[in-house]
């Protein structure tokens, strides 16, 4: 899994999670990006 997570120049990150952000509209979500990948050779 690939996680994205933020920061600013004051070291303020982005949430873990949208459970406390969410909103009938999706709106406000900037919780981390997170991407399944599968590597195969």
């Amino acid at each position: 899994m690939i996680i994205a997570r933020a920061r600013d120049i004051t070291a303020a990150t982005r949430p873990e999670s949208a459970r406390h952000l969410w909103n009938p509209r999706g709106h406000a979500d900037s919780s981390w990006s997170r991407v399944r990948v599968t590597c195969r050779s």
